[in-house]
């Protein structure tokens, strides 16, 4: 998706959402390609990029009602680091 304001005249950021997955080789393949190209364009752009990506730990919600957000916070920690 390309989403530019009809008011832009110049880009200063570009966000680029990406979906990445350590099991997942044709994902990571055309999420590196996603990336590289908003690389090409905010260089020729001269702007900010900005990669977003979202996760979360499986079975979050349960472990939300049975854990605290201390526990909550190192388990994300373990997480983050897999």
């Amino acid at each position: 998706m390309w989403l530019v304001s009809d008011r832009a005249t110049n880009l200063k950021k570009i966000a680029v959402a990406v979906d990445v997955d350590r099991h997942e080789e044709a994902k990571n393949a055309f999420s590196a390609k996603i990336v590289e190209r908003a690389r090409w364009l905010a260089a020729m752009e001269q702007c900010d990029l900005h990669v977003i990506h979202a996760w979360d730990i499986q079975g979050e919600s349960i472990i939300r009602k049975r854990v605290s957000r201390d526990r909550l916070r190192t388990l994300e920690a373990m997480y983050e680091r897999l």
